[in-house]
Parts: structure tokens; C-alpha cells; sequence
């Protein structure tokens, strides 16, 4: 044994790999758009709010 490290993927057959590619792919493209609109929606929340208020509550200002 000079691998220690074996993917759970080597003991699922050919079909189970295929399904769970076509799901990671699909997933991956579904990720992407997400974030695609996430930094449109950021991006044009950034020019009514400073770029502070979008990145956590943790670092918001009170406004009183």
C-alpha cells in the first residue's frame, strides 16, 4: 500500500461516477451563475451603499 489516500470515488462503478459528475458539473454551473448575480447585485448595491455596509453586520456603522 504506498497510497494512503484512496478517493471514495475508486470503489463506485462507472455509472454511480458518471451521475455524480454530470450532478458536481451541473452543481459547478449552477455556483457560477450564482455568483455571476451575487456580484451584479453587489455591484449595484455598491453605488447607493459603501462597500462597508455589504460586507458584514459585524463592520456596519450605527447611524445615529
Amino acid at each position: 500500500m504506498t497510497t494512503m489516500v484512496i478517493s471514495p470515488l475508486t470503489y463506485l462503478s462507472k455509472e454511480t461516477k458518471g451521475c455524480l459528475l454530470e450532478l458536481l458539473l451541473a452543481l459547478s454551473l449552477w455556483q457560477l451563475a450564482l455568483v455571476i448575480v451575487l456580484v451584479f447585485i453587489i455591484t449595484k448595491l455598491n453605488s447607493f451603499l459603501p462597500l462597508s455596509l455589504i460586507a458584514g453586520p459585524h463592520k456596519r456603522k450605527q447611524k445615529n
